[in-house]
């Protein structure tokens, strides 16, 4: 992983859109997302996510999350590109996703 996913930047940023997906998107049931409703989608695909992990990842605090797993398992949750949660991607496929919310 680059050096670019350590920064406090990313973790701001990273939060940033796992803000705007849960408060604009539903959970499968059609109800708000929740760390719940999260957990145990990727629990039934295999990824596990602790409360402790998803609230640093939700605060943009403490430690980078770095698994590319989790991030396109919550990606595929939210039905986007993976590129949007991991950072790799390029602003326009940045900008597709957040125009589509």
């Amino acid at each position: 992983m680059t050096a670019r996913n350590e920064s406090p930047r990313y973790r701001k940023e990273l939060a940033r859109k796992l803000g705007l997906l849960m408060e604009v998107l539903t959970a499968h049931d059609g109800r708000p997302v929740t760390y719940n409703s999260i957990s145990t989608w990727l629990r039934e695909h295999d990824i596990t996510l602790t409360q402790s992990r998803w609230k640093y990842m939700i605060s943009g605090n403490r430690s980078s999350v770095r698994d590319e797993t989790l991030l396109a398992g919550i990606a595929q949750y939210f039905e986007i590109d993976p590129c949007y949660l991991t950072g790799q991607g390029s602003p326009e496929a940045i900008e597709k996703v957040e125009s589509a919310l």
